[in-house]
């Protein structure tokens, strides 16, 4: 009976060694199966960051992009205001100049005239008093 129980008592340890393995090798995959799935879903909501991070991104990115958009638009129209200004005032001083140079030019007019006359009248006096010393 020694002899029999021997090796029932080796079959028992045994399965219970290799039951005690066995579970812990279940356990060893679930654990494994766990993680995987764990894995997978920390790997999505990687991917859904990224995909939320871009389209913020991309949304502000537009945002700015309007922005100085607007801001060139109102520059140019300054520009442009600024340059019709700049005409408007060439304008004016050309015409200032032009009547400046009017004004100098009737006036040397007039003075060439007075100093002709007294010239004319100088010389008629000139030419009377010569004709009263004849």
């Amino acid at each position: 009976m020694k002899k029999t129980i021997a090796p029932i008592i080796l079959s028992l340890l045994l399965t219970s060694c290799s039951g005690d393995f066995m579970a812990k090798e279940v356990e060893c995959k679930v654990a494994r199966d766990q993680l995987i799935s764990e894995n997978m879903s920390l790997k999505d909501q990687i991917k859904q960051y990224q995909l939320s991070n871009s389209t913020l991104i991309k949304a502000q990115v537009e945002s700015r992009e309007k922005e100085l958009a607007k801001k060139a638009n109102e520059f140019d129209q300054l520009k442009k205001q600024l340059l019709k200004e700049d005409d408007e005032y060439r304008e004016h001083l050309r015409l200032l100049v032009s009547i400046g140079f009017g004004f100098i030019v009737i006036l040397l007019v007039v003075v060439n005239l007075q100093l002709a006359k007294r010239r004319k009248a100088k010389a008629e006096k000139d030419k009377a008093g010569k004709i009263y010393e004849k």
